[in-house]
């Protein structure tokens, strides 16, 4: 589909009333498997959109935590961005906690995955198995998330969550639906008792 985006040079894009508009051009071809590049868009993000609340949804294919998140076609394809990774850039900005932090991929949900995450979040939010096609479902959820942003964090992973099992249930494209909300507040007994 064609909306204006760039294949060529990295972009920052934002919807406002429903509406894709574009918020930084000619970024150049940024490394999306780089801890710096993520660490430079969660600056980016807290600086021009300040808020209570944070989430950080990543979205594309998930190697466990042997094999990290991400591919960038621009880059090597033996690339991708490994747990430490994201733990570094996320140590960057002490100063924000998300209250989600999700992956829409496969096979994210590890203690491994968990416990690197668990000082950044309350909650992730990742795939135990493969993921289908159809990923997960964000009308829905976003839609009720905009009408209550103080909707609790345990409501909006049950959302998150119904949401991608409804899709895939009721499309022809669906598969099985693997995904769970882990309450990162328990991670550190749980490593420790393994």
């Amino acid at each position: 589909q064609d909306y204006g985006i760039s294949g060529k040079t990295s972009q920052t894009w934002k919807i406002d009333n429903g509406e894709l508009l574009p918020v930084r051009d000619g970024l150049g071809q940024l490394d999306c498997t780089l801890s710096e590049t993520l660490s430079e868009f969660i600056d980016f993000s807290k600086s021009s959109y300040p808020a209570e609340r944070y989430l950080f949804l990543f979205w594309d294919h998930g190697g466990g935590p042997v094999y990290g998140f991400g591919y960038d076609e621009w880059q090597d394809p033996e690339d991708s961005l490994t747990i430490a990774e994201m733990s570094r850039a996320f140590a960057e900005h002490p100063d924000v906690h998300f209250d989600i932090i999700g992956m829409d991929c496969c096979i994210m949900a590890s203690l491994e995955t968990c416990y690197a995450l668990a000082p950044y979040c309350k909650y992730t939010l990742l795939s135990e198995d493969f993921e289908s096609g159809l990923g997960w479902s964000y009308s829905g959820w976003m839609k009720k998330f905009e009408e209550n942003p103080g909707m609790s964090t345990p409501l909006l992973g049950k959302e998150i969550v119904d949401a991608a099992i409804d899709a895939n249930e009721s499309s022809p494209d669906g598969d099985s639906a693997c995904i769970g909300l882990f309450n990162e507040s328990t991670v550190k007994n749980l490593f420790t008792a393994w």
